[in-house]
């Protein structure tokens, strides 16, 4: 009883006794990682992979499908954007103002140099 594979096939759930028969095994490319997808659509991701990354648990990804089917996560940039008030804007404006002076000394040299 030992020598057959069918020995060590895994039970069927609700069904005492019966077990699947000749289970096949699968194998992965060297480096990849098995994660299941938990009933809600979430998965963690393996500690190896996210050290290979260097992210941390709360790093925000990207998803997107590839036309193969596979999933692929990229990690997102996130930047601060600055929401400037209309008096912020002015001074913007008021640093980038060019004086006559400035103005004549531009004027001079583009002619020159034409």
């Amino acid at each position: 009883m030992g020598s057959d594979p069918d020995d060590h096939a895994p039970p069927v759930p609700g069904f005492p006794g019966i077990r699947l028969a000749r289970t096949p095994r699968l194998t992965y490319a060297k480096g990849m990682e098995v994660v299941r997808l938990g009933k809600k659509g979430q998965l963690s991701l393996p500690k190896a992979v996210l050290q290979r990354l260097g992210l941390t648990g709360e790093a925000l990804l990207l998803v997107d499908v590839t036309p193969e089917g596979g999933i692929l996560l990229r990690p997102a940039g996130i930047y601060p954007i600055e929401l400037y008030s209309q008096a912020r804007v002015k001074q913007f404006l008021a640093e980038d103002r060019v004086t006559r002076q400035e103005a004549r000394r531009v004027r001079r040299r583009t002619r020159s140099s034409g």
